[in-house]
């Protein structure tokens, strides 16, 4: 893109060029390659905007965009009652009476199997600020980072609408604004990074974030058992085997932690990704989701499944190799200590916290010492144990007897300490 592309105006959608001159919008590359309509992009009130021409409506863009869709909303049309009672696409059963006004205009355009919960819908910033956009926006869409929203308006859009309906999302984005800058914490301790207030609408998200740092491990009775469990999961050779061994050990944790069991899903396929510039900037290797409870028993789903569902992908993003053991079953606990935030500690918020990475390496280190301890001859073994081997000062076999080096010549005796000297300096030493 030329430094005078930058500035180039707007052309053939009269909205977008005021859009541009109010807010001194300039061209950009879009977020995502995909995307091949013009960006525009600049500041409102310290965050991110942009707008796009869509076949004579505008799409507008609100803070940070930097991971795919979690939520999208669909306005329901006029003089429609919207989906039947008992679809998945509407909002009352996951907003309840106070979303009363969200439920009536909008539904989920898309949303995974089963009946899930979407908890940002239920924050006050999202479930009462929704509502009051003009009616020429139809679409909703919420990140992932919960720190972005893009909104979808028609050609009755006018300059007055957007400009209001760009504040309200403003707003919005303010209000579900997460602790940003979260570092982890050294080896061997636990310091929990301060925590920034953002707005009034964040504190209860912040309560969260303390409660989480409060909380540094995560113990189980019984390492060796789940040492064994493990054993099996890593050398799983498919899809079917690793999902049947994985709920073993899930079984078991869950079993050792006194909370109810999550169920395991692992799909075949490679994991859902980004590209840009050529590479990978983003992929998913498994996530972990709530389902609503049953009516009648709110200890589980409707039909009697697990409330928690674990889902890890089994094959690679670009070229659809399978998933390293070891990372299978790192990426398995991880999702594992969301669902015992969840259901331990009735964070149904998990955040990743300097204390949530604690109580992972917590319960990691727990099942690795037991993988370690009980290792047989030829048996694979996770990262940390090669490493802890490699670090032992046991005694080494003997070695063939090696050739005589051979003595260093004059020119190598003047050579060889100035590259000792300049590899230190490059080592920091």
């Amino acid at each position: 893109m030329g430094m005078l592309d930058r500035f180039r105006k707007p052309a053939g959608n009269p909205l977008l060029e005021e859009l541009t001159r109010l807010y001194a919008l300039v061209r950009k590359r879009p977020h995502e390659p995909s995307i091949m309509d013009d960006w525009w992009e600049g500041r409102a009130d310290g965050e991110t905007i942009a707008v796009q021409d869509r076949g004579g409506g505008i799409i507008v863009y609100a803070g940070d965009i930097v991971e795919v869709t979690g939520i999208c909303l669909v306005r329901i049309a006029p003089g429609s009652s919207g989906p039947a009672g008992n679809s998945p696409q509407r909002l009352d059963r996951i907003v309840g009476a106070q979303g009363a006004a969200l439920a009536s205009r909008f539904v989920l355009a898309a949303h995974p199997r089963g009946d899930f919960d979407h908890p940002q819908l239920r924050l006050p910033a999202l479930r009462d600020g929704i509502p009051r956009l003009s009616p020429s926006v139809q679409e909703v869409s919420v990140y992932e980072n919960d720190r972005g929203l893009s909104l979808l308006l028609d050609q009755t859009a006018t300059r007055e609408t957007v400009v209001a309906d760009l504040d309200l999302a403003l707003a919005m984005v303010r209000g579900v604004e997460g602790v940003r800058g979260l570092s982890r914490p050294s080896a061997g301790s636990f310091v929990a990074p301060p925590v920034r207030q953002s707005s009034p609408m964040a504190r209860t998200k912040q309560a969260e974030y303390n409660r989480s740092n409060r909380q540094p491990t995560l113990a189980i009775p019984d390492p060796d058992a789940a040492g064994r469990a493990a054993r099996a999961v890593l050398a799983a050779p498919d899809a079917t085997s690793r999902q049947a061994t994985g709920q073993r050990l899930l079984d078991l944790l869950a079993a050792e932690t006194g909370i109810p069991t999550p169920e395991l899903v692992v799909p075949d396929a490679q994991q859902p990704h980004r590209r840009s510039g050529g590479r990978i900037v983003y992929s998913l290797q498994g996530d972990y989701r709530r389902r609503q409870p049953s009516p009648a028993d709110p200890t589980v789903a409707r039909g009697g499944r697990p409330i928690g569902r674990i889902r890890v992908l089994h094959r690679t993003p670009a070229r659809g190799a399978i998933v390293r053991p070891s990372a299978f079953l790192h990426t398995l606990l991880h999702e594992f200590c969301h669902h015992h935030d969840a259901e331990a500690l009735g964070l149904l918020r998990s955040f990743h916290t300097a204390g949530f990475y604690a109580r992972l390496r917590h319960l990691r280190g727990q099942i690795d010492g037991a993988l370690d301890d009980r290792a047989a001859p030829g048996a694979p073994a996770t990262p940390a144990a090669a490493r802890a081997r490699r670090r032992s000062p046991g005694p080494r076999a003997p070695n063939r007897r090696r050739p005589a080096r051979r003595a260093a010549g004059p020119m190598e005796q003047l050579v060889l300490p100035f590259l000792d000297r300049l590899w230190s300096i490059i080592r920091g030493r």
